[in-house]
């Protein structure tokens, strides 16, 4: 929104327009694993992914996401990124090389 000299500050004008959360991908079940044949890799990874779901009318628009995997063992999370960003949520998604289930953190901004 623009502000211009002299508007009053309500509430409806205060839209954070962020919004953040965790999302546990658990690959322990329901993986897709990706064969070292197929992918490139040495070895054999796993692939999970979680709907995220907004409050209803929260954004109006598609807003910037930012993801990040939480990890204590460096070199087994191959990436986490995301599929489908709407103003309703969108899809993490993720690549692993063991079943240990990682906590994502990720937040959405409207800009």
């Amino acid at each position: 929104m623009l502000w211009l000299p002299g508007m009053t500050i309500t509430a409806d004008r205060l839209n954070a327009g962020m919004l953040s959360g965790t999302e546990t991908l658990d690959f322990s079940t329901g993986t897709t694993t990706v064969t070292a044949a197929s992918s490139g890799f040495d070895q054999d990874y796993l692939r999970k992914s979680v709907d995220v779901t907004f409050p209803v009318g929260f954004f109006s628009g598609t807003p910037i996401l930012s993801i990040t995997a939480r990890t204590s063992v460096p070199g087994v999370m191959i990436e986490v990124g995301y599929t489908d960003p709407s103003s309703t949520g969108f899809t993490l998604i993720g690549a692993r090389f063991t079943t240990t289930a990682t906590v994502c953190d990720w937040v959405a901004v409207e800009v």
